[in-house]
């Protein structure tokens, strides 16, 4: 599984959008869809609902939300470590 892919999902659950989660990630939309579609694949399962304009997080991404910014968070601090 792919980093940015975490990422992106992490940008739209906080976003809601796609469009405003491309603007902030610098993606168009078609690329923040095809992220979450190879994420949805790998996982066998559906982790937005689509209301209206609005990506609504499915129980299963809701159940991995809290899990998956945890793990993006670190993979920040082990990416801004001084080298030694």
């Amino acid at each position: 599984m792919d980093l940015k892919y975490l990422n992106t999902f992490r940008v739209i659950a906080e976003e809601g959008e796609l469009y405003q989660g491309g603007g902030r990630l610098g993606y168009t939309q078609s690329t923040m869809t095809f992220q979450m579609g190879q994420l949805e694949q790998a996982l066998s399962a559906r982790l937005f609902e689509k209301v209206g304009r609005r990506m609504v997080l499915s129980q299963a991404g809701g159940s991995c939300c809290p899990m998956w910014s945890g793990c993006w968070r670190r993979s920040i601090k082990c990416t801004v470590l001084p080298r030694t």
